[in-house]
């Protein structure tokens, strides 16, 4: 798969780019962002993999402008992607009507309703992308992990659970943790999925998955800001999936951040404690 690199910035000694490909997964151009961290032989040396998962109405771009992470990659030296949050471009009734569903919204799921059957981000996440990196970049997928915030909160807890094995850790910066449950997610599903079939929908919702875990003993950490205005709207229902795991005993540290809301400020102060988490996953 040729790999399109639109630009290449320095960055704490590595280099930040953007890049974009042909996606067969979602039937058009898609861009993703690629930090490399700091060489001596990039011909030698390979890196393991951190994907970054965005929130509603993000693109690639948010997090590598707004977290302050590459220090951290370069430090541990992890090479970190991060996908765009849906497709775009395909020209579909309504894609672009609302902010939290459609364009920007993807959920990371495979949709199965036929008008939204290009949505396929979970795909495009879990298996095309992994490819594009290890064909493309000195990357040893291998050793891989994931992550994300809010919308990709959720998007990185279901693919490490729907994947035993695949990803040496998972963390979420307030994941809507519960989407059968709250508004973002009943409303996005109902669109990316027969609406009437809820049991399908447990196949996206992490506190359903982590119910029936069966894999690799894999630590979650979660932050939650505990001023966060969506908290206390019912739309990421934490405690939900905290309960889930101890009565699955799958380990989790949840940890609630007094003060802090939803923003990239929050992710900004605990981005480091995350990178050493899945720096110390990945290097076991």
């Amino acid at each position: 798969m040729e790999v399109q690199i639109s630009s290449s910035t320095k960055s704490f000694a590595g280099k930040q780019l953007i890049c974009n490909f042909e996606s067969k997964e979602l039937g058009s151009k898609t861009s993703f962002s690629v930090y490399l961290p700091p060489t001596l032989d990039e011909s030698k040396e390979k890196f393991p993999v951190v994907f970054w998962l965005s929130g509603l109405t993000c693109t690639e771009k948010n997090f590598i402008e707004k977290s302050g992470f590459q220090r951290f990659a370069a430090q541990h030296k992890l090479i970190v992607v991060g996908p765009d949050t849906s497709p775009r471009g395909l020209n579909i009734e309504g894609e672009d009507d609302s902010w939290d569903f459609g364009s920007g919204a993807g959920f990371y799921v495979d949709a199965t309703a036929d008008r939204w059957k290009k949505y396929r981000m979970y795909s495009f996440v879990t298996e095309e992308l992994p490819e594009v990196v290890a064909n493309n970049f000195p990357a040893d997928t291998s050793r891989m992990s994931i992550m994300g915030h809010s919308m990709g909160g959720h998007g990185a807890l279901i693919c490490a659970l729907k994947n035993p094995g695949l990803y040496k850790t998972v963390s979420a910066f307030a994941p809507i943790a519960n989407p059968i449950n709250c508004p973002w997610g009943q409303k996005a599903f109902s669109g990316y999925f027969d609406e009437n079939n809820k049991e399908e929908w447990k196949n996206w919702d992490a506190t359903e998955l982590v119910k029936n875990y069966n894999g690799p003993p894999i630590e979650i950490l979660v932050d939650q800001g505990k001023s966060d205005q969506f908290l206390e709207q019912g739309q990421l229902l934490p405690d939900n999936f905290v309960r889930a795991c101890v009565a699955a005993k799958v380990p989790i540290v949840y940890r609630l951040q007094d003060g802090y809301d939803h923003s990239y400020y929050f992710i900004a102060t605990f981005i480091a404690d995350h990178f050493a988490h899945h720096a110390k996953q990945l290097k076991a």
